[in-house]
């Protein structure tokens, strides 16, 4: 009998494994999807550049307008990505380590590169600067990473949930406590000028607009719900285009009226937005090879997309027509994922021949209740 016990749970060891491997198989509407957002995130730095700059700020008129109208529909980019996970790998019982330590080591080495290229060009050469440069200084490395370490235990919670029929509620309640409640704490303290600590259901400095943990696991379980409440039944593609579009012209006129918060990653309206692409992408029929080659640089592009577009001149927007300032952009994303993707193949060829078989040997991350 314990022979016969231990066959069954090797066998059964095995289809569970050759089910996970199919359920992340790459689906190329969702890798479509993935690039889409790793433009919209080049879009974003390329609106408004990271410490100051920008191609909005040398605009004015009919350019302007589409600029912030495109910033509008490109801000839920990070949402994007994370229901991503949430919709591809809830179903995962484990996560690999060595996947996620390769996100870790290629953080630390492409900021490090980069850095040091930078001092090298402008002969700063600054040790302090450099050595920093090394470290996993990125906010979005460090939150998924955290995220993908929770995420066996999220999805057991979150296929414990769906079995009692409750989740719809669930989806509501921390809707309206991570997101709606956040964003109205975040208004009332701008109406009052006084800061409310302790209003804020994300913690007592606020929400920090969505760049915290809360916010990543808010939008992954959303991403997963898409799948367990079949969205695709419960709202027709016609209505979901309809709630794409109007929460990006809500998100807009946000954005005129009061700028503040408008764009924040927990903003109801963001989500919403990017719960809606996914939604619309997951019943899309795409067979493309080509497309899933170029998701795999998404990573790579979000990485050195800031530093590249630091030697970008963006002065040379400031006299140009709409059809040549969008030319101009089209030209900026393109040279980026070409240049993402050659990176991308260089990488892992020496990720896989220095790296790849040692992070290997650690042991996965595995909620091994889950049945």
């Amino acid at each position: 009998m314990v022979i016969v016990e231990d066959c069954i749970n090797i066998l059964g060891t095995i289809m569970k494994h050759q089910m996970e491997h199919n359920i992340i198989k790459r689906q190329t509407n969702i890798e479509a999807l993935r690039v889409l957002a790793m433009l919209a995130v080049i879009v974003l730095h390329f609106n408004f550049y990271p410490g100051g700059g920008g191609a909005i700020s040398n605009v004015s008129g009919l350019n302007r307008f589409l600029l912030i109208l495109l910033e509008c529909f490109c801000i839920s980019a990070v949402n994007v990505f994370l229901m991503i996970s949430g919709y591809c790998n809830y179903k995962k019982t484990y996560i690999k380590t060595e996947r996620l330590m390769s996100i870790v080591v290629q953080t630390c080495i492409f900021q490090g590169m980069m850095t040091l290229i930078y001092c090298m060009l402008y002969r700063q050469m600054d040790l302090k600067m450099i050595l920093e440069a090394f470290l996993p200084v990125n906010y979005y490395a460090i939150l998924y990473v955290s995220l993908m370490l929770l995420s066996p235990y999220i999805n057991y919670l979150l296929r414990s949930i769906s079995n009692q029929n409750n989740n719809h509620v669930f989806v509501i309640i921390i809707f309206i406590l991570f997101s709606i409640w956040p964003i109205c704490s975040d208004i009332l303290e701008l109406t009052l000028k006084h800061s409310l600590e302790g209003l804020n259901t994300i913690g007592i400095m606020g929400d920090m607009k969505g760049y915290n943990i809360v916010n990543f696991i808010l939008a992954y379980i959303l991403g997963a719900e898409i799948d367990i409440l079949e969205l695709h039944k419960r709202i027709s593609r016609l209505q979901s285009v309809i709630i794409l579009f109007s929460s990006v012209a809500v998100i807009y006129i946000w954005y005129v009226i009061s700028p503040e918060y408008a764009w924040s990653y927990c903003n109801p309206f963001v989500l919403i937005e990017a719960l809606i692409l996914v939604r619309l992408f997951s019943e899309c029929k795409i067979d493309n090879g080509l497309i899933n080659k170029i998701a795999t640089a998404s990573y790579t592009c979000y990485l050195i997309h800031i530093p590249v577009l630091y030697f970008f001149n963006f002065e040379v927007v400031k006299n140009l027509n709409t059809i040549s300032l969008l030319f101009v952009l089209f030209l900026v994303l393109s040279a980026m994922v070409f240049v993402s993707y050659i990176i991308t193949i260089i990488w892992k060829k020496v990720y896989i021949v220095s790296m790849k078989k040692t992070f290997e040997k650690l042991p996965n991350i595995e909620c091994t209740d889950c049945k």
